[in-house]
């Protein structure tokens, strides 16, 4: 009786043991998951934001020119 208690009780220990395992792999899983995820939010984020500053830089120097046009021919008249 008493050796079946003890079996009993390590039975109990390794099972709570591999669904303790068990969870936290899961866990690690979605983990990795998310931070992947996280990162391609990040690169696209960082591509689009490089995106947006070409074409105001471009607008800016598109303005530039024209000013420069613009006071050129009221600098001349």
């Amino acid at each position: 009786m008493r050796r079946f208690l003890i079996y009993s009780g390590l039975l109990v220990t390794v099972l709570f043991l591999g669904i303790s395992l068990l969870f936290t792999v899961q866990f690690n899983k979605n983990l990795i998951r998310t931070k992947e995820l996280l990162i391609l939010k990040n690169d696209s984020l960082h591509m689009l934001q490089l995106q947006t500053k070409k074409q105001l830089t471009g607008i800016q120097n598109y303005l530039d020119s024209t000013l420069t046009k613009e006071k050129r021919e009221y600098s001349i008249k």
